[in-house]
Formats: C-alpha cells, sequence, structure tokens
C-alpha cells in the first residue's frame, strides 16, 4: 500500500496522509458496498488494503458540520448511488483532497486496484459498485 501512495501522492502532488486517508475512504465505502458479497474478501488482495481499513482515521480538520452531515445522510437515503458518491466526494474533501484532484486521485487508485486484483475481480466489484466503472480508465479504450 506504500507504494501506491507513494505513487498517487508524487503523481497528484497530494501530500502522503491526505492520499492514505483518501485511500481508507474509498476503500470503507467499497467495503460497505460490498457487504455480504464475495467482494469483501477480495479486497484482502490489494497489498496494505486490510491494515489500512484497521487503521483509525485521523479525524479532519474541516469537518462538514451538522448541515453538512444531514445533507450527505439525506443524499445517500433519496439519491441512492449518486448522494453515496456526493458523500464520499466530501469526505474526500474533509481528509485534503482538493476538489480538482478528486477524480484523478480515484481513477489512479482504481487502475492500481485493477493491476494488483485483475479485470476479473474488478468486474465483479463494478457489478456490486457500478459507480466505480466510470472511474476505470480501461474500460472507455
Amino acid at each position: 500500500m506504500e507504494k501506491i501512495i507513494q505513487s498517487i501522492s508524487q503523481k497528484l502532488n497530494i501530500p502522503e496522509s491526505s492520499v492514505r486517508s483518501g485511500l481508507q475512504v474509498l476503500l470503507q465505502f467499497i467495503r460497505d458496498k460490498s457487504k455480504g458479497t464475495q467482494i469483501e474478501p477480495l479486497l484482502e488482495k490489494i497489498p496494505g488494503a486490510q491494515m489500512l481499513l484497521n487503521t483509525p482515521m485521523e479525524a479532519p480538520a474541516g469537518s462538514p458540520g451538522l448541515l453538512g452531515g444531514l445533507l450527505g445522510s439525506a443524499g445517500s437515503m433519496f439519491w441512492g448511488q449518486a448522494g453515496d458518491i456526493a458523500k464520499v466526494t466530501g469526505r474526500l474533501q474533509e481528509v485534503g483532497i482538493d476538489v480538482a484532484k478528486i477524480i484523478p486521485f480515484a481513477e489512479t487508485f482504481v487502475d492500481q486496484a485493477r493491476d494488483a486484483l485483475g479485470p476479473d475481480v474488478m468486474k465483479q466489484i463494478y457489478e456490486q459498485i457500478p459507480a466505480l466503472k466510470t472511474l476505470d480508465k480501461s474500460q472507455t479504450r
């Protein structure tokens, strides 16, 4: 995982601490959306993912406050997957990922996850979490 963190940090000029926290946000999202499926054990194949998931996340410096938290919860309830993505985007901003770098950050992670897991495993993940497929540049080639 450290290689992935360093790679994303260097490629996107994001501090490693923010990359680490951002990856925790993405991995938690994937884990939460894949509960009760065969996908969760597959995440263990990403080197260091389980250790990162088990590491307590530092409290973000700029939490969204009560209104932001309510909007994120309401978005998840009423807008389904789009609301989930909005909530993840907000969390990524909270941990220091600039809004302009969120898509490249997620794309880079998905690329590296696909390399680690292989296309068949990623296909299973996309079936469970279709929004992630839009971040896989290999799907548009």
